[in-house]
């Protein structure tokens, strides 16, 4: 199976039209436009490809998380789009495995100072709300739910008898420090964009595990485990040199 991976496209800065490509699946690792616009945008783009869509953060900018959720999902219902949020699918010997991920804030061993950090810096903590106590987002919130979708990835990959399928999950936020750009190894601002779970991947049986979130591009190994990241970028102002509009992999 050969998939086109794709991340942080970022509509809402640019338009952004993929080239032909002979990929059966394509994948996409959140940060596609803000709220459902993405996945308007990718069933136009990829008609008579099947298409899984992980939702970013900005996806959720100006909005509330349960409502976009619902939202996004409602706008792929009946399309060749597949909304993953600690969700899986199946198609034909693959299992894909999606959710946001969001982060530990534990990648320095520092929780207070990455949250406190975190809190000030991104517009995460001042553009999303939580519709239910109609507040606005807070990195202890992320923190909850990068447990409860580590505690559904375990659950999923645990190997299963018989089981001859091959395993991929995809996230928005990275898996290892392995991939933070070395400017940032030593800034806790870090800690948003990646936990470290190496010793995860490296206790499983995964094949590949495709993240965004970080604009800048990375293809390495974690034991077994290959890792992708191929960001676009901002248009105006972070474009990623190193982005490849159509990079497939197969699996």
């Amino acid at each position: 199976m050969k998939l086109l991976i794709l991340s942080d496209v970022h509509i809402e800065f640019g338009n952004f039209n993929p080239p032909e490509n002979d990929a059966t699946v394509v994948i996409l690792a959140g940060d596609i436009h803000f709220g459902d616009q993405g996945v308007a945008w990718a069933a136009e783009k990829f008609k008579g490809k099947e298409v899984i869509y992980v939702i970013g953060n900005h996806e959720y900018y100006r909005g509330a998380i349960p409502e976009v959720t619902e939202k996004i999902r409602a706008r792929a219902a009946g399309t060749n789009v597949h909304v993953l949020e600690n969700d899986e699918l199946r198609i034909d010997q693959v299992r894909f495995l999606g959710c946001t991920l969001w982060s530990d804030f534990k990648l320095f061993h520092n929780l207070d100072r990455a949250v406190f950090k975190a809190q000030n810096m991104m517009n995460d903590f001042r553009l999303i709300r939580l519709s239910r106590l109609n507040r606005t987002l807070e990195p202890l919130d992320t923190e909850n739910w990068h447990k409860q979708s580590k505690n559904w990835l375990e659950e999923k990959i645990t190997p299963h008898p018989n089981d001859n399928l091959k395993t991929v999950v995809i996230t928005h936020h990275a898996p290892s420090s392995r991939s933070v750009q070395e400017q940032y190894k030593s800034d806790h601002l870090s800690a948003a964009f990646a936990s470290e779970m190496d010793d995860f991947i490296l206790d499983k049986e995964i094949d590949l595990w495709v993240h965004g979130h970080i604009h800048t591009s990375f293809d390495y190994h974690i034991g077994k485990t290959r890792i992708i990241c191929n960001p676009r970028g901002y248009v105006t102002h972070e474009l990623n040199d190193g982005f490849i509009p159509d990079l497939t992999v197969e699996v």
